[in-house]
Formats: C-alpha cells, structure tokens, sequence
C-alpha cells in the first residue's frame, strides 16, 4: 500500500492468462445494500452471477455505472421498498464505478469488478492474501484498493513452474 504499509481489504486477482477456459456460473447471488451511505466500497461479480442492489433505507436510488472511459455502462432505480433489482452480465467488464444519481454527494462510490472466473480474493489484516486452485500457467496478478483507487500493482507469475509467494505493491 501507501507508504509500504500492508493494506486490508484491496482486491487481488488473476487479470490475465486464463484465456480459452470455462468457469461455471456461482449460484449464490451477491446481494448489496445501499444504507443511506451508499453501497459497499468494493464489489466482485462473476459473468452470469446475479447481483441483487437494494435499498435498506427505504429511499429511492437510482444507481448507474461507468466504466474507465467515463462511458455509462447501466443505470438500474432501486426501489424505496428494498426489493431486490436482479443485475446479470454476460461479460467480463471489468472495473466499473457505481454512483448514486440521487445521492450521489452523500454517498460513497462503489468499484465493483465483473471478472469471468473465482480467482479473486480481498487481502486480510497484514495485507495478506491467498488465491487457491488457480491454473498452473502464466497469469497477471492485479490489486486494486478501493481507498486509494489511483494506485496499482500487477505482476506475471508462472505458476507451471512456481508456487512462490507473490507480493504486490500499490503504487501510481
């Protein structure tokens, strides 16, 4: 993190090399809730995996989402009633930004990610983290911190020919 400090909480993924396999689709949902701050800092979906935004303070929100280009990508009312509006994609998107457009000024922005495959984790206290059963080829490891969302990390590990320990250290 910062400062070389270890960070708790940043997402830590396989960004890359897993080209050409197939990932069943989670059947557990991914249910959030905007609490009148706004939805969780950091959201990771699977292609096809149902996300399920809804309001617990009984509010109105009208959420949209931008990918790294500003472009808006969805714009999805939730309802004042706290049912669940049902969200699949059948893409790998990425990073996208969720905003309030109603609350916008009073709420937290949310990054959620749609990857393809459950190589992902978020880092412990310590900074530590652990990624089991990924492919043993060559993959890029991203992380992402959504407190400090200028910085990043990426490195390229072989894990045909490696089992090593891989640190990742954020930065601009």
């Amino acid at each position: 993190g910062p400062d070389d400090r270890p960070l708790e909480g940043a997402l830590v993924q396989v960004a890359a090399g897993l080209d050409g396999l197939e990932f069943g689709t989670p059947a557990q949902s991914v249910a959030i809730e905007d609490d009148g701050t706004g939805f969780p800092d950091l959201v990771v979906v699977q292609v096809g995996q149902r996300l399920l935004p809804r309001s617990a303070d009984r509010r109105l929100h009208t959420i949209f989402a931008t990918d790294a280009a500003g472009q808006t990508v969805f714009s999805v009312p939730i309802v004042a009633s706290g049912d669940a509006r049902p969200i699949q994609f059948r893409e790998p998107l990425g990073h996208l930004v969720l905003r309030c457009a109603v609350h916008a000024a009073a709420e937290r922005t949310t990054h959620l990610f749609v990857v393809e495959h459950p190589f992902f984790t978020r880092t412990a206290a310590g900074g530590t983290y652990r990624i089991d059963h990924v492919p043993k080829r060559k993959v890029r490891l991203t992380a992402f911190d959504p407190a400090h969302p200028e910085l990043a990390a990426t490195t390229e590990i072989d894990l045909a020919t490696t089992s090593e320990k891989v640190d990742l250290h954020l930065a601009p």
